[in-house]
């Protein structure tokens, strides 16, 4: 079953690739809707942390921030299968406060960067430039995926990632 599922995410790649890259990130705003009304557990989660967070918003607010962030996740989801392409675009890219990290590597501090739960993670090679960058993944279920995601993470340069199961 494992391999199967493999196969059928590796087809849906193909194919996502072919298209121009405007047209992957208007597909992912449409998978980021058909979640957001389709996994209810989810989308409850999401409306309840974010009405934690922001109680001075109204309902229609914390929904249209709750839609948008579930087509962000989709969106970056995506992207980490042509981040190499993607990175290499300086539009693609902007670093805020660069100068922060740079002066933190010079003292020989490290720097810790907070990410969105699911997200681009390679991306962040570009803004730590030379210096190497360790982070944390969990494994995947299925082998194959597991493999194949490790693969794609393993072409991110001075990226090493620990896997917790």
């Amino acid at each position: 079953m494992y391999y199967i599922q493999y196969i059928v995410a590796r087809f849906f790649i193909f194919i996502l690739l072919l298209f121009p890259e405007r047209l992957r990130f208007k597909f992912g705003d449409f998978l980021g809707t058909v979640a957001y009304k389709l996994i209810k557990s989810r989308r409850l989660t999401a409306l309840i942390n974010l009405k934690m967070a922001f109680p001075e918003k109204s309902e229609e607010e914390i929904e249209k921030i709750a839609k948008k962030s579930f087509k962000i996740m989709i969106k970056a989801f995506l992207c980490s299968l042509w981040f190499e392409k993607y990175l290499n675009k300086p539009k693609n890219i902007k670093i805020i406060n660069q100068e922060s990290i740079e002066n933190a590597y010079t003292k020989g501090r490290g720097v810790m960067a907070a990410t969105m739960h699911m997200g681009n993670m390679e991306a962040s090679t570009v803004s730590a430039g030379e210096h190497k960058i360790i982070t944390v993944a969990k494994k995947q279920r299925n082998p194959y995926i597991n493999d194949y995601i490790t693969k794609l993470r393993g072409k991110a340069h001075y990226m090493e990632v620990i896997v917790k199961n």
